[in-house]
């Protein structure tokens, strides 16, 4: 399928993906076939010093941010970031605090 036309939508839902990241990289969020993702925040928090955060977009960078300690970042601010149908929305940390975890949450729109 197509991604939708966006000025002619039959159905807009919201919601919200979180998770705990203690290993390299997970799967936040993927946009399913005929739809498109709205994705109006992507929220990281962590309790540790020097873990590096990129945010991909299949495989394709969206956000690099060194993390310092007990920070609570929003990386979409103002600026919605659409998802395309197909598109995975990963988050991978680096860094030194081990298996400490990084704690991450999105909220979203569902478009189709």
């Amino acid at each position: 399928m197509a991604n939708p036309n966006l000025n002619n939508l039959s159905n807009i839902s919201g919601g919200s993906a979180s998770l705990e990241l203690t290993d390299a990289s997970q799967a936040l969020i993927t946009a399913q076939s005929g739809t498109v993702y709205k994705i109006n925040s992507i929220l990281i928090s962590t309790t540790t010093t020097g873990d590096t955060v990129t945010v991909t977009i299949s495989g394709d960078p969206y956000v690099i941010k060194t993390l310092p300690n007990n920070t609570f970042i929003d990386f979409v601010i103002n600026k919605p970031l659409y998802l395309l149908e197909g598109k995975i929305l990963r988050v991978n940390k680096e860094g030194t605090s081990g298996s400490e975890p990084i704690y991450c949450t999105a909220s979203y729109e569902v478009l189709s």
